[in-house]
């Protein structure tokens, strides 16, 4: 599934990894092309830009995690992003860690034997900012960790 569709004639076509295009609809698709042509929408822009937004606004249960994890991860591995904060509903936040280990397994978690053109790996961290962080000191470790390591912050908000 390409990602990227009206990119400039100097930019290469972008994919989504094997296993996110085998499992996103048509609908997702849109989605991810969605946020994609707003917030990246060619290298040069990203690169040059100090940053755009937009709202993906559909309907509980159509799938907006999985649209949002798709574009990290175009995001992450295309894009060459350092660092994301995603800001979700604190009730959500174990469900969003699940999710990013389901559609993008850390590396360390799948088999030796594994087959790269079935599945790709996660290219970046994701931290999670929960209740066991219940100090600042360890609220601020997480924070530096993410900011040293890059990747995904999970943050919740009530």
């Amino acid at each position: 599934v390409i990602i990227n569709i009206n990119h400039p004639p100097n930019e290469e076509d972008i994919y989504l990894a094997p296993q996110l295009a085998r499992a996103v609809k048509p609908h997702q698709i849109g989605g991810i092309r969605f946020l994609y042509d707003n917030l990246v929408e060619s290298l040069d822009r990203f690169k040059t830009s100090s940053g755009f937004g937009c709202i993906l606004a559909h309907s509980m249960g159509l799938g907006k995690t999985l649209q949002v994890i798709s574009f990290l991860e175009v995001l992450f591995r295309h894009i060459e992003a350092k660092t994301v904060l995603a800001i979700v509903p604190v009730n959500t936040l174990q469900n969003w860690l699940a999710e990013f280990n389901m559609w993008l397994p850390a590396p360390e978690a799948l088999p030796a034997d594994y087959d790269p053109k079935e599945i790709q790996p996660r290219t970046f961290k994701v931290h999670i900012l929960n209740d066991e962080h219940k100090t600042t000191a360890a609220r601020a470790k997480v924070v530096t960790d993410w900011v040293t390591d890059g990747g995904v912050l999970l943050m919740g908000y009530e």
